[in-house]
């Protein structure tokens, strides 16, 4: 999809959609509902996204409450977002694949889904010209039923990490937020904050 109309001749401000098989995409969806009792092993408060019936608007009202209870009690808070820039195009899958089959995801799901993605042919279209065939080393498709799923049991070290910091984790699917409240919450904040930065930096 061209995400500028006047720059349609310029091949870097097209934003690319994978469409799946239908029956990828079932496989997956069925798939994702057979693996509720092993996600929900690993399943935290802080996930909006991935994991669980809680969306991105859930997210938001219990920050807000947050704040809200803050401002009554006149505690200071200091939070920001991020944006993971491309995070779905850039995951590493055999990190990925190493992490599902450590975290207990059944094989019989991890290997067959590894497999597809490894092998997985593309062809490019515009103006309805269909490109070559070609196969990507990096990514998960964003329109995956599973996809989200993954990009929650990625961050879940990273939502560990900033509890421990002493920070309030939220994921967003590809968006996070962090916010850290009351004594010294600027420099927990600004902690959490780098410490994301390396984080995200090491998952590649």
């Amino acid at each position: 999809l061209a995400k500028d109309p006047l720059k349609l001749d310029d091949c870097l401000a097209y934003r690319p959609l994978l469409v799946l098989p239908i029956i990828y995409r079932r496989w997956a969806g069925i798939r994702l509902h057979n693996l509720d009792p092993w996600t929900r092993c690993w399943r935290m408060p802080h996930m909006f996204a991935g994991n669980g019936n809680n969306g991105a608007d859930d997210a938001w009202w219990v920050t807000n409450l947050h704040f809200e209870r803050a401002a009554l009690n006149n505690r200071e808070i200091t939070g920001g977002t991020a944006d993971i820039f491309k995070c779905f195009d850039q995951v590493l899958r055999q990190l990925l694949k190493i992490m599902l089959i450590k975290g207990g995801m059944p094989r019989r799901v991890v290997d067959p889904y590894m497999k597809y993605m490894d092998t997985l042919q593309l062809h490019n279209t515009v103006a309805g010209s269909i490109g070559e065939a070609y196969t990507i080393e990096t990514g998960i498709p964003q329109g995956c039923p599973l996809s989200m799923m993954f990009i929650a049991f990625l961050l879940r070290p990273w939502i560990l990490l900033m509890v421990k910091m002493g920070a309030v984790p939220r994921i967003l699917a590809d968006d996070i937020l962090i916010y850290a409240e009351g004594d010294q919450h600027e420099e927990k904040f600004r902690k959490a904050f780098e410490a994301t930065h390396e984080f995200v930096f090491d998952i590649g």
